[in-house]
């Protein structure tokens, strides 16, 4: 919902016009960010310093697999060919992936979607605002 709010009031190149089939996609999409792939890392937050992150990866990995499908049709984004609040939300996500031990290596298209945006003028500004650095542009 905040995301929304902000693409309507803020950026509405961001968001699809209320009402619309794009609309329902972008709260479909939005939907499964929040409540399937964001809660699946939060056992990752929670392990012991040392323990073995592996059994708590899995529904992560089990995720983005499934988001690399959505994205190994052709689209640029989640959307279609129109970046969205949704990848915006997606790319945040995803970057603790390195954090964490995760490879996007098997995940082709996910790994694109992650340097096509990462690439955006106002992603590499915002980057280098935050002092982080570019994980999946590597010269």
């Amino acid at each position: 919902a905040v995301l929304q709010y902000l693409g309507d009031h803020f950026v509405p190149a961001l968001v699809p016009a209320n009402g619309t089939l794009a609309r329902a996609r972008l709260q479909e999409i939005l939907n499964y960010l929040a409540a399937e792939y964001h809660k699946a890392w939060t056992p990752l937050f929670y392990l012991a310093k040392g323990a073995d992150a592996t059994d708590a990866q899995r529904p992560v990995i089990a995720k983005q697999t499934y988001l690399n499908g959505l994205l190994a049709d052709g689209r640029d984004y989640l959307l279609g060919n129109d970046f969205s609040v949704a990848d915006t939300y997606l790319f945040a996500v995803t970057r603790w992936s390195v954090n964490f031990g995760i490879s996007l290596e098997a995940l082709p298209a996910l790994q694109a979607f992650m340097a096509r945006v990462e690439a955006r003028p106002s992603v590499k500004a915002v980057l280098k605002a935050e002092g982080l650095p570019e994980l999946f542009n590597k010269a």
